[in-house]
């Protein structure tokens, strides 16, 4: 029976072996399949982080090119400045060289004339006539007057008759007694047929005024035809004397002239007829060098103001000329300026301004306060300019934007414009961007914060500003948050770091006049940009946002795109230079509600089909293209 048994529990055996066999070559199968699965996914992982790190070395290389690029650019730069100051080096010792000839030359000139006055001294003592002594002393004045200043030309040649001095002595003894006006003398104009022409540069007006008589003692006013052209002021007895080119009866300069409008306290030196309808029509030609007054009426209130504007332009003009002539040259800008009465902004932008021109600016502004807008951006100003601007700056009544972008001021500049800031009350912008003010500048201005409620624009940009004035300037502005109307506060290219940007969100979480803020490049970090994000979205005041250029991990930089969404204020929002990504933003912009201008250059931006397909979905919503 064991026999007979035998082969049916051998087959038996086997088969339960072949069946174990085959169940172990199964799992070794399924052992390789894992195997070559998990190798291929390392194989993906490892090719993947290959080429994420080869592609940040390659932008990393490509930012060490244009830093390299920019660099070079900068060099060239300062070379072709250098160059340039070498040649205005050359060019100064050369007019230096010039000007010392030239005061040899009139050195000369005063030695000659003081023998000539000698000689007519001799003269005078010599003679005891008093008419021969009065044009000797008068002769000898014109030497000296003569040989002092070289001769200048004009359009119009005004000159005295020449005369002998026993005919001097003559016309004395029968000439009238002399008016204020009577040392410019009776003029005689060459060229009368140049009044015509309205062509020729410089002030052109005519028209009648009433006018008193040469003399003081007595008599009435005269209607007289009155020509304002270029510096001088003619008046004629009709306007056919005029129009068919006679000789004007007498001849004003303005060069040393100012104008005044009078008012019923007034006092003339003569009574006004009647026919005048009032004193308020009336002004008054001031000589600056004699301090003698004449006085002229107009038919009414509007012929009055327009003879008193063509006047002061006239007037200033000339002024400038002559104050430019002896110091620094002459700047068309500004003579446009002058040129024209309704003209109340002023542009020097990329032009260096002497001391001297700064100076005769000074002067010209005083004397005619209509300047609201004042520009002097890139012209090499220093300390010492501003405090030469800084009187006009103090009294000006009219001045309202003060814009000093890309020069050479420091915390000095900030004391001033800071005090000017506090105390002129019509001052609403002053922009000092790519200066060097520091902390300390800012502290000036946070100081003069709380005395100014009309300054509503400060742009400190590019100033090497730190966390500490920044916080002076956030703590000032929240404690004068009921007095202070600054709406647009520009601290961008500067250092204020996190510190600074949590006292900017603290600042704005209280002080709802503010509306511009800009702080892209200013070494801000995660922490500070979150807070800064956190306030963005409850602030309903915000309308613009400069947040670009910041150290942001990616994180962080797609927690500000919580405010396209939340923020319905928020107007203009510029994140340039964060890596938000395309996908995220694609999802808010698709999202965007009253939003008109977003900023987003060198945003890092995916490139991909899911990118496009984002970007096709934010083109073709209603609500992004309605406002965006």
């Amino acid at each position: 029976r064991d026999l007979h048994s035998f082969p049916t529990r051998r087959s038996s055996d086997l088969g339960a072996a072949l069946e174990a066999a085959s169940t172990e070559r199964d799992a070794l199968r399924t052992a390789v399949a894992d195997l070559e699965r998990t190798l291929e996914e390392t194989r993906e992982t490892m090719k993947k982080d290959a080429d994420e790190q080869f592609q940040a070395v390659l932008a990393d290389l490509e930012d060490t090119e244009r830093r390299l690029a920019d660099e070079s650019a900068r060099a060239r730069r300062l070379d072709a400045e250098r160059a340039e100051l070498t040649k205005r080096t050359a060019g100064l010792e050369e007019k230096v060289a010039h000007a010392m000839a030239l005061h040899a030359s009139q050195q000369r000139a005063s030695a000659a004339a003081q023998g000539e006055i000698r000689r007519l001294k001799a003269l005078l003592d010599a003679t005891s006539t008093d008419g021969i002594g009065a044009a000797a002393a008068a002769s000898a004045s014109a030497v000296a007057s003569s040989a002092a200043a070289p001769r200048k030309t004009s359009l119009i040649e005004v000159q005295r008759p020449r005369t002998s001095v026993a005919s001097a002595a003559e016309a004395n003894r029968a000439r009238p007694p002399l008016s204020p006006f009577s040392s410019l003398g009776s003029f005689r104009v060459d060229r009368v047929q140049d009044l015509q022409s309205t062509e020729s540069k410089g002030v052109f007006h005519a028209g009648y005024l009433t006018k008193e008589k040469n003399s003081f003692a007595g008599g009435a006013w005269n209607r007289r035809y009155f020509v304002c052209k270029g510096n001088k002021f003619y008046y004629f007895e009709k306007e056919e004397d005029f129009r068919s080119q006679k000789r004007p009866k007498h001849t004003v300069d303005l060069a040393h002239s100012a104008v005044q409008r009078l008012t019923d306290a007034d006092k003339l030196p003569k009574k006004p007829p009647k026919s005048l309808k009032a004193q308020s029509c009336g002004f008054r030609l001031v000589d600056m060098t004699t301090s003698a007054s004449r006085y002229f009426f107009a038919a009414d209130d509007d012929d009055c103001a327009q003879w008193i504007r063509v006047l002061e332009t006239a007037c200033s003009i000339n002024q400038y000329l002559q104050v430019a002539a002896a110091g620094s040259g002459r700047d068309d800008r500004v003579l446009r300026f002058l040129a024209n009465p309704s003209a109340t902004a002023l542009s020097l932008d990329n032009h260096e301004t002497p001391t001297e021109a700064v100076i005769t600016l000074t002067k010209v502004l005083k004397e005619h306060d209509r300047l609201a807008v004042m520009s002097l951006c890139s012209c090499a100003l220093t300390d010492s300019h501003i405090q030469l601007l800084g009187d006009f700056l103090l009294s000006s009544s009219s001045i309202k934007c003060i814009r000093l972008r890309n020069n050479d001021l420091t915390q000095k500049s900030a004391a001033v414009l800071a005090k000017v800031s506090s105390q002129n009350t019509s001052v609403n912008e002053i922009a000092l961007d790519g200066n060097r003010i520091g902390d300390k500048g800012a502290s000036y201005f946070a100081s003069a914060l709380g005395a100014n409620n009309t300054l509503a624009v400060l742009s400190l940009a590019q100033n090497g500003i730190g966390a500490e004035g920044c916080v002076a300037l956030c703590d000032a502005l929240q404690q004068a948050r009921t007095i202070s109307k600054i709406s647009t506060l520009a601290l961008r290219g500067n250092r204020i770091g996190d510190r600074g940007a949590r006292a900017v969100a603290e600042l704005l979480r209280h002080n709802t006049h503010v509306s511009t803020i800009d702080l892209a490049d200013n070494h801000i970090f995660d922490e500070g940009m979150e807070e800064l994000a956190r306030v963005l979205n409850e602030s309903d005041s915000i309308m613009t946002a400069s947040l670009g250029h910041n150290p942001l991990s990616a994180h962080a930089a797609k927690s500000l795109l919580s405010i396209l969404e939340n923020n319905i204020s928020v107007l203009r929002l510029d994140l340039s230079g964060l890596p938000l990504g395309g996908a995220a933003l694609g999802a808010c912009l698709s999202r965007v509600g009253e939003m008109e201008e977003i900023v987003l250059h060198a945003c890092d931006i995916e490139r991909g089909a899911s990118a496009d397909v984002e970007a096709d979905n934010v083109l073709s919503s209603e609500d992004a293209t309605a406002s965006l």
